[in-house]
C-alpha cells in the first residue's frame, strides 16, 4: 500500500515514515487539512525542502541509479567543488527538488500519528565537508567526539 501511495503520488522523491520529533526544527505528528490520504495513511510534504533520507523510506529505484553528480556537473559547470561531494542528504535532496520538483512525503497513520519511534543516541564522525550542500549546519561538530543525535550536546565519554 506504501508503494501505491508513492506511484500515485508523482511529486513525492520518496515516502518517510513519519516519527517523533527528534531534532529542534521538527515538530509533532498530526492531522493536517492538506495531507494527501491514501487507504489508512495520510502524508505531508517536507518543508525542508533538500530533504532526502534512505532511512525508513521507500524511494523509486531511478533515484538510486541516477548520475547525482553528472546533474551537478551540467547545473553547476562552474563550482568544481560539487564534483569532491560525498553523497548525503541534502546534496541529493537538492538534485531532486531543483531538478525534478520532487519532495519528501512523511507518511503517518489515518489519525495522524507516527507510524515509527526514533531510536539513536548519540552520533559521531565526520558529517560533511566545507563544501558540501547543509554543511553550515553540522560545521561546529568534532568528527572525534560523541554527540547526543537529539540535542547535539555532546555524549559523556565515561558513559560508553
Amino acid at each position: 500500500m506504501l508503494i501505491d501511495f508513492l506511484q500515485g503520488t508523482p511529486n513525492a522523491s520518496q515516502i518517510v515514515l513519519k516519527r517523533q520529533p527528534w531534532y529542534s526544527h521538527e515538530t509533532p505528528s498530526e492531522s493536517l487539512d492538506d495531507d494527501l490520504i491514501h487507504g489508512p495513511f495520510r502524508g505531508e510534504f517536507n518543508a525542508a525542502k533538500y530533504y532526502f533520507t534512505p532511512i525508513c523510506s521507500l524511494y523509486r529505484m531511478e533515484h538510486v541509479r541516477f548520475d547525482y553528480w553528472k546533474w551537478y556537473q551540467d547545473h553547476y559547470p562552474h563550482e568544481p567543488i560539487w564534483q569532491n561531494t560525498n553523497p548525503n542528504e541534502a546534496f541529493l535532496g537538492k538534485v531532486l527538488i531543483e531538478g525534478f520538483g520532487l519532495q519528501s512525503l512523511h507518511v503517518k497513520n489515518r489519525e495522524g500519528k507516527n507510524l515509527i519511534a526514533h531510536i539513536g543516541e548519540f552520533t559521531t564522525g565526520r558529517r560533511l565537508l566545507p563544501h558540501e550542500p547543509g554543511y553550515e549546519t553540522f560545521a561546529k561538530y568534532d568528527p572525534e567526539q560523541r554527540y547526543y543525535s537529539a540535542t547535539g550536546k555532546p555524549y559523556p565519554q565515561e558513559v560508553l
